[in-house]
Order: structure tokens, then C-alpha cells, then sequence
């Protein structure tokens, strides 16, 4: 897979978590479970981002017609 490398350090008790789903197979390796956890990350951040703006664009359409009576 091409792409780009980035390099982390993890705290001790997450790179114990980590290596503990390799190890009872939930991942292939680490590289796999880190990439799935970000791919979540901004997966679910992507839909509270658009949350946030549809309620806000509803926030202003109440507000205008509030002030238009």
C-alpha cells in the first residue's frame, strides 16, 4: 500500500493495548489497527462535523424567521 509514513510514540499503556488486539487477532499487525482506528476517527468526525452545521443553518433559519415575525 503506498501512502505516507508517520511515525507516533504511544504511551506504554496503549501500546500494551495495541500490541494485546495483534496478539488475540484482532489485527493483522499494529500498522493495520492503527490505520483502522483513524479511518474511525475521522469517519465519525466527519458525520458530527456535518451534525454541526446542519443544526446550525437550522439555528439561523429560526432565527430569521423569529426576527421576520
Amino acid at each position: 500500500m503506498a501512502g505516507k509514513t508517520v511515525q507516533v510514540q504511544l504511551p506504554e499503556s496503549l501500546a500494551h493495548a495495541l500490541e494485546q488486539m495483534v496478539h488475540e487477532g484482532w489485527f493483522v499487525s499494529e500498522e493495520e489497527a492503527i490505520r483502522e482506528a483513524l479511518r474511525e476517527f475521522v469517519s465519525s468526525r466527519r458525520w458530527q462535523l456535518a451534525e454541526q452545521f446542519l443544526l446550525e443553518d437550522i439555528e439561523w433559519a429560526v432565527n430569521l424567521k423569529t426576527q421576520r415575525g
